[in-house]
């Protein structure tokens, strides 16, 4: 923590508080009852409810009763309706802020409390108030920690967990994740135009979107966009869209390299080990990783790819630089601008500071009449005239 401190660096933990394993002391307490006697969710039948974003039954035996479980078998759910459950939570996470960490990553937010099957296991209103019980209380911490909801839906219903005025400071944008996938795929910007066109009216003042375009749930961004002739263009200008568009962006580790899924479509594919050099273990471990490296490591890795100017790590470098250097990308206000068929081309602006974004979805050269400016990634000049953009390419103007 120290040392990530040293560097201007902060941590964020990820915090999974609906459920624990089945193996848990309290759960072993719970089911024996012997102890943790309400701190599971316990029914003396299985009441036939099926998960709410899926199939599968929540309800599974436990000698003669049945607890819940609404991901699976080996995760039972905490029972939130019990006083002690959420001041423990509370106490957790007030530990681990004590400890010096900078915030929390909040793990499926939208099931801590259930009134009934179907929609009624998500998005409870108990669920919604505890949410700003918890920020509240970790606000009362100090150092403003980061609060980012992994709410799994559209942004209308994220949005809930903002409100009140003590809400979670932030939530991810599942939306404009699919969405930026999507203008990359079909070469049509309207969705993502819709979706962060819409944002303002959406979100309560005060409040962050973290942006992202896959996360550890996800086949890896570089195998949704992989094309047969192992061209990048497509990851390259996702990753434009993702760190000069509005929002807070994550980066799922790997993909700044173009790191692409394992072979199968499991959990474990898409968390196969980072690959850090090309050696037997991709540095990552000199013993024995928990799944084999991927089949590109020994070139996809960093050591390998950042003395190369045209890296991907090396786009990503320079793309993170230019958003920490200007206020527009960062915070900016966001102005469409008007432009050819096939180009998408919109205006960051922070005081002063002016960033034009002009990306070509067309496999065609194309050009936008722009004022004189300087090229963000190359610092060349940028003369007043027609701005010749790349097929499948980006173009990013400091005004």
């Amino acid at each position: 923590m120290a040392a990530a401190h040293s560097r201007g660096m902060k941590v964020v933990l990820d915090l999974v508080v609906n459920h624990t394993s089945s193996q848990h002391p309290w759960f072993v307490d719970s089911a024996a009852q012997t102890g943790h006697q309400d701190w599971y969710v316990w029914s003396d039948k299985d009441l036939g409810w099926k998960q709410p974003f899926g199939t599968s039954k929540v309800w599974y035996q436990s000698g003669v009763r049945f607890y819940y479980a609404v991901f699976s078998k080996g995760m039972p759910d905490l029972n939130f309706t019990t006083a002690a459950v959420r001041q423990e939570v509370q106490d957790i996470g007030a530990y681990w802020l004590g400890r010096g960490l900078d915030g929390f990553r909040l793990d499926a937010v939208r099931y801590l409390v259930e009134d009934g099957p179907g929609a009624g296991q998500q998005e409870a209103p108990e669920t919604i108030a505890y949410w700003q019980q918890f920020s509240t209380a970790m606000a009362a911490q100090g150092n403003q920690p980061l609060l980012v909801g992994e709410a799994w839906a559209a942004n209308a219903v994220a949005a809930k967990y903002h409100g009140g005025g003590t809400g979670l400071p932030m939530t991810f944008d599942f939306d404009a994740a699919a969405a930026t996938l999507m203008v990359v795929q079909t070469g049509d910007a309207s969705a993502l135009q819709q979706v962060v066109c819409a944002e303002d009216g959406i979100f309560p003042k005060g409040f962050a979107r973290g942006t992202f375009l896959t996360n550890h749930d996800m086949v890896r961004v570089a195998t949704q966009l992989a094309t047969a002739d192992g061209g990048t263009a497509g990851l390259r200008l996702a990753a434009a869209l993702l760190l000069t568009l509005p929002g807070t962006p994550w980066i799922y580790y790997g993909e700044e390299l173009g790191m692409a899924n394992g072979p199968g479509t499991g959990d474990q594919d898409k968390r196969l080990p980072m690959p850090w050099d090309g050696s037997d273990g991709g540095g990552f471990t000199t013993g024995q990783p928990w799944q084999p490296l991927n089949a590109e490591a020994a070139t996809v890795n960093v050591a390998a790819e950042s003395p190369q100017p045209a890296s991907m790590l090396s786009l990503y470098r320079q793309l993170v630089r230019l958003r920490k250097a200007h206020p527009a990308l960062r915070t900016g206000t966001m102005e469409l601008v008007t432009a050819p068929a096939g180009l998408w081309a919109f205006v960051r602006t922070q005081g002063a500071d002016r960033v034009l974004v002009a990306v070509n979805l067309t496999d065609a050269p194309l050009a936008l009449p722009v004022p004189a400016g300087k090229d963000a990634l190359d610092g060349t000049p940028v003369v007043a005239g027609g701005l010749a953009v790349a097929p499948m390419g980006v173009r990013v103007v400091l005004l």
